[in-house]
């Protein structure tokens, strides 16, 4: 065996030589490790292509059903055209009506602001406490 300083004497011609003239050992089992190397990558492969394949049809199959269900609801459900119809036929009778509807509305806001106000100042006081009895503890 040659010591490095001798190696990094040769030049690059003697280098060269030396390693056409020598040939490496390849261990006994290399070849067929290889192979099942190989056939493992290529089963693999196969795995993950039917994977893939399974992956794109599921979905699409789904959506196709849910499609399908959707146009046999909607062509076998009966169809019935109400007749549109003015339910006043007098305008100060609707305006009437409109206004009493918006009064019911006003009087159930009003109740919703005070019940609101209500809380916020409850919410505000139980905070305050909470706040006085975290500071004399300290």
């Amino acid at each position: 065996m040659k010591k490095i300083e001798d190696i990094e004497k040769l030049d690059l011609q003697e280098l060269e030589t030396i390693a056409e003239d020598k040939k490496a050992a390849v261990p006994e089992g290399l070849n067929a490790s290889v192979e099942r190397v190989i056939e493992a990558q290529a089963l693999r492969e196969q795995i993950e292509s039917k994977r893939h394949e399974a992956r794109f049809w599921r979905p699409l199959s789904i959506s196709l059903a849910a499609v399908a269900v959707c146009l046999t609801v909607v062509f076998t459900l009966p169809k019935k055209q109400a007749a549109l119809q003015d339910t006043f036929d007098d305008p100060m009778l609707a305006y009437a009506e409109v206004q009493q509807v918006f009064n019911k509305l006003s009087t159930k806001m009003e109740h919703s602001i005070t019940l609101a106000a209500n809380s916020r100042a409850e919410l505000s006081a139980n905070i305050n406490n909470a706040y006085k009895s975290t500071n004399k503890t300290k």
